[in-house]
């Protein structure tokens, strides 16, 4: 017996690939704008950035890159893992700051491949929206 797996050459989504799933991405400024994480001068060393999450896996461990353009560090995280929700994320950057980013999210099951699309931040508290040229999120240290 033979058993194959996977789309035939006369399913509506042979050939097709998924879109990738965005990370959310985000930096902390000062209220000059100023980004907070950098390996070099910054406030905050950005291995001192320390996330939990109030949805499994509870300690993350978000991707970071270095983007001159934004004067420091830029972090990663990928919510929604398979259905609509909210995930609260909890950010340590260091001895006594903590803060909250909420991530609001749809994923639609319907057609070849899921998709996600995000429809709220909060960031202590407060709506934010995503920076449209870079797609960012700037949390703003007060």
């Amino acid at each position: 017996m033979l058993l194959l797996s996977g789309c035939s050459l006369f399913d509506p989504c042979y050939g097709s690939d998924p879109a990738p799933i965005m990370p959310v991405s985000f930096y902390f400024t000062d209220n000059d704008g100023v980004n907070l994480v950098g390996d070099n001068g910054g406030a905050v060393h950005p291995d001192s950035v320390r996330v939990k999450s109030n949805m499994p896996p509870f300690i993350v461990n978000p991707s970071k890159e270095y983007r001159p353009k934004k004067g420091g560090f830029v972090f990663d995280v990928f919510p929604g893992q398979g259905k609509s929700g909210t995930t609260t994320y909890y950010i340590k950057l260091a001895e006594g700051f903590s803060d909250t980013l909420v991530v609001s999210y749809l994923v639609d099951n319907s057609g070849c491949f899921s998709s996600l699309e995000y429809t709220e931040f909060f960031h202590n508290g407060k709506e934010i929206i995503m920076e449209p040229e870079t797609g960012y999120l700037q949390l703003v240290k007060e």
